[in-house]
């Protein structure tokens, strides 16, 4: 697409509904996917995953879960974050990401595992803080929902970020299948589509957004 960067984002809108007759293409998909991916995250830590769901039984059994909201169910595909608890980040996550980052330079590995972990213990070190450390891998699944969007919106796909769902709901399911493990958790989902005409001819014909003005503070 040749637009600008501003041109995207003003174009973009949120679906509350979808168009029930389009589906994404494979290719288009597999391109956000690919972009969130690649997206980046604290420490590089590889404690980011997604679920993704087309249209099928499926992604039809969840729908209470979602609580029938129609841009879950008239999506033609649907992204679920999933990232892993602390409980598991020093463990497994870390040195699982390290060995793809270092391979076999043991030293730099050893070195940037020992710098993590003294961070990891000064900030998260207490129970108190556990809530913190698990604020912190979810915040991964934040960083690459919005790449998503951005991504998604250079392909002309329509998409809602959804936080509007049972989670522990959705996490006893997705263990069930076998696609999430115990040490795993749901942090937000995306709805993916063409978004009903009807929502954008609703629409005021500019976005409202705050003020550059009020929304830009420059240090000079």
């Amino acid at each position: 697409m040749n637009q600008t960067v501003k041109q995207l984002m003003q174009n973009r809108h949120s679906a509350r509904r979808f168009d029930v007759n389009y589906e994404i293409a494979d290719h288009d998909l597999d391109q956000i996917v690919e972009a969130i991916r690649m997206s980046p995250a604290s420490y590089g830590a590889l404690n980011t995953r997604v679920v993704v769901m087309k249209k099928g039984a499926f992604k039809d059994s969840l729908n209470k879960i979602f609580y029938n909201q129609d841009n879950f169910t008239q999506a033609s595909a649907y992204i679920i974050f999933v990232n892993d608890k602390a409980e598991i980040i020093c463990d497994q996550t870390m040195p699982y990401t390290t060995d793809l980052i270092f391979k076999d330079q043991i030293e730099k590995k050893e070195a940037f595992l020992q710098n993590f972990y003294k961070v990891w213990n000064y900030r998260f070190g207490t129970p108190e803080t556990l809530n913190l450390a698990e604020e912190w891998s979810m915040k991964q699944s934040y960083i690459a929902l919005g790449v998503g969007i951005v991504a998604a919106a250079s392909l002309n796909i329509d998409t809602c970020p959804h936080e509007g769902l049972d989670k522990a709901a959705l996490e006893t399911v997705l263990r069930e299948h076998g696609l999430i493990t115990e040490h795993q958790q749901v942090a937000v989902g995306l709805a993916l589509g063409k978004i009903d005409q009807s929502i954008i001819n609703s629409h005021s014909k500019e976005k409202v957004r705050m003020p550059i003005e009020k929304f830009r503070i420059d240090v000079k």
